[in-house]
């Protein structure tokens, strides 16, 4: 891996060379729509091996699971605090 320089001058170079690999980088994905592959011990980047992009499938039951389970957690969550709030102001004298 490379080091940050801590010169000022340097830093500034750096800093440079970093957002013209960055736009070289968004120049070839707004072309093809994918990142290319990178050569980690060169640093440097392969135009002709570009990531394939990946099909993320979720199946409806689990949405509806996980939906169902957060709805549980936060009618948990709302029941808590409104016992709390119901108790605490009839300590204090408001209800």
């Amino acid at each position: 891996m490379f080091q940050v320089p801590t010169d000022t001058d340097a830093l500034t170079t750096w800093l440079y060379d970093r957002f013209v690999e960055k736009e070289k980088l968004l120049e070839i994905f707004y072309k093809t729509g994918k990142f290319p592959e990178f050569d980690m011990e060169s640093l440097t980047i392969n135009e002709n091996s570009l990531l394939k992009p990946r099909n993320i499938r979720l199946s409806n039951y689990k949405i509806i699971v996980t939906d169902i389970i957060l709805a549980i957690l936060l009618y948990a969550a709302y029941c808590v605090i409104h016992c709390s709030m119901t108790s605490f102001l009839s300590i204090i004298g408001f209800i």
